[in-house]
């Protein structure tokens, strides 16, 4: 029933027809649009949201500036410089060096616990399956 709602001039809510005509007038009087990020905001608390949600801050980690608002999606999603688990020694590397990171310590080898061989820790993984099915074969055999 798309009819049933209308939509605000002012807040681009769905308003319930019913609705609209005590919404609107409220909407009015109380809700203004940011002129940066085109969000309703209370009036009386337009200039708290100018400062402090359009501050412009520093990533920590790459000196990137953005809005402050930004900040944690680019520290956690964005950043070239945040930390990322290398999967082979679980270290905390720098995503813009983490390929050339696992390269090289994908190359390293290890003694595989079940026999005793030494394996790339690139292929560790696909080896102990092998390598115990191999060993429950011979227990079993």
């Amino acid at each position: 029933m798309e009819g049933a709602f209308q939509v605000c001039g002012n807040c681009k809510r769905r308003v319930a027809s019913a609705h609209f005509a005590l919404h609107e007038a409220h909407c009015l009087v109380f809700l203004a649009q940011c002129p940066e990020c085109q969000e309703p905001v209370p009036q009386a608390k337009m200039d708290e949201h100018r400062e402090s949600g359009h501050q412009q801050v520093g990533c920590a980690m790459c000196q990137q500036i953005m809005g402050k608002q930004e900040l944690a999606f680019h520290e956690t999603r964005e950043c070239q410089e945040r930390p990322v688990v290398c999967e082979f020694c679980r270290a905390a590397v720098r995503l813009s060096k983490l390929d050339i990171h696992e390269h090289h310590c994908g190359r390293r080898t290890e003694l595989c616990p079940d026999c005793d061989q030494p394996i790339v820790l690139r292929a560790l993984a696909q080896h102990r399956e092998a390598c115990g099915s191999g060993q429950a074969q011979r227990q079993t055999g």
